[in-house]
């Protein structure tokens, strides 16, 4: 005989499922169809003569006990959409940003591969390589500068067509490109900023020099960088997360109260598999939303996402920016 207990716990988990399955059903019956992307390392296919509107709804993929992390080998290939569907997804893209009452995005290490900064899960990605053997390469942070797509990115939040910014991202380039400090969350810190440990204080840094390597890893961190606040004298510390330490507080409640109010969740170039930041754009669903992804990796969520765009991420928002009228910056690149 089950008790109250099991069975309370049990009648919740079959609660979350349906409303999972009933999320996946929404997507799968309402989302554009598009013509699968091609694998970058496959031969080329002759395009489908079918238009893709008439083409049959895919069943819903059903709701698994493990819907927040799927099982199964991570596919690290990327694949491409052909330029008219990309362009057509563009325009579906931007449809949904003009009648989002609450659009946020959501960014990893993919936006700034265009700035010569490796990402961490494809091909040439700094995890893979080292899984491979490989010698990583050496990351010159203070040499990088803005892509298209930060510009274009804070070009929305200017407009008011993006209410903010997260980011796992320790480059700073959004900041850069001119994100308000208001409207960016960096969830894993900012490698250019650096923090009075004074928590009366609380005064920030910028500074034109990465903190990466001011803190000795032979020692047990401490985030001290042998400076000074000026203001009060305490230590100054990087605000560098590392693997192993907890999100900032102020950080991870500002995303996960952004993450409840949004409607469309724009994720770029995000392999959408480190947790708790994977799980926040996916809360849109949860408000009768859209989940957008632009990568050209597929993510463990293609079942719930309304439009991943397999494509170059500057190239993509360029053209995001032309459908939306906005202008393109002209300073964007790498030092």
């Amino acid at each position: 005989m089950q008790s109250p207990l099991k069975n309370l716990l049990e009648g919740h988990l079959n609660a979350k499922l349906q409303q999972q399955q009933a999320m996946l059903e929404r997507v799968a019956s309402g989302r554009p169809r598009f013509p699968p992307p091609l694998r970058v390392d496959s031969p080329a296919k002759t395009p489908s003569t079918e238009p893709p509107a008439t083409s049959p709804a895919p069943a819903p993929a059903a709701a698994s006990k493990n819907f927040i992390r799927r099982t199964g080998a991570e596919d690290i290939n990327d694949y491409r959409d052909e330029s008219s569907v990309t362009a057509q997804k563009v325009a579906e893209l931007a449809r949904l940003i003009r009648q989002a009452k609450t659009c946020v995005v959501y960014t990893g290490a993919g936006i700034s591969t265009a700035a010569k900064i490796p990402d961490y899960r494809s091909k040439t990605g700094i995890w893979t390589l080292k899984e491979q053997g490989v010698a990583t390469p050496d990351i010159q942070l203070a040499e990088a500068r803005p892509t298209a797509a930060h510009y274009i990115v804070a070009k929305l939040v200017e407009q008011g067509l993006v209410k903010a910014v997260v980011s796992t991202n320790i480059d700073g380039l959004h900041r850069m490109s001119g994100v308000p400090p208001e409207r960016l969350c960096q969830l894993h810190g900012d490698a250019f900023v650096e923090r009075c440990s004074n928590a009366k204080c609380g005064k920030t840094y910028p500074r034109s020099f990465s903190m990466v390597k001011s803190v000795d890893d032979s020692r047990e961190r401490n985030h001290a960088t042998g400076r000074q606040c000026t203001d009060c004298g305490a230590d100054l510390l990087d605000s560098i997360v590392h693997f192993g330490e907890s999100l900032p507080q102020a950080e991870q409640e500002t995303a996960n109260r952004l993450s409840t109010q949004v409607d469309l969740a724009i994720c770029i170039g995000t392999s959408l598999r480190v947790s708790p930041a994977c799980n926040m754009p996916r809360r849109a669903l949860h408000n009768g939303g859209h989940l957008v992804v632009i990568n050209l990796q597929k993510t463990p969520f293609e079942d719930e996402t309304w439009l991943h765009v397999h494509s170059d991420i500057d190239a993509t928002m360029t053209a995001l920016a032309s459908e939306l009228s906005l202008p393109v910056p002209s300073q964007a690149g790498t030092a």
